[in-house]
């Protein structure tokens, strides 16, 4: 086995780990759905709407390093769980 399919393996690893975490704080409904709201997000990261609010600003500006991509779907902020898991890999949270 070479250093490539350990670090794949390792990251298949991790990516269940946060999958499993991430299904401990939601509902099955959201699961199913694919995203949260900014609401759940702030639940899930134990962070607070400003600091969602910054991020989405850094972004906007052109920071695309900072936080979790978001997508704004009639009036509601939209996190999908393939960001926040990629989000928690990023940063070995």
């Amino acid at each position: 086995m070479n250093i490539q399919n350990t670090i794949s393996i390792n990251q298949v690893s991790l990516n269940d780990k946060i999958k499993k975490i991430l299904s401990v704080k939601l509902t099955s409904s959201q699961i199913e759905a694919g995203y949260v709201c900014s609401k759940e997000l702030t639940y899930i990261l134990s962070c607070t709407e400003k600091t969602l609010s910054r991020w989405r600003q850094q972004r906007k500006n052109g920071n695309k390093n900072v936080g979790i991509p978001c997508y704004q779907i009639m009036g509601k902020y939209r996190y999908f769980l393939d960001d926040i898991v990629q989000y928690f890999i990023d940063n070995m949270i």
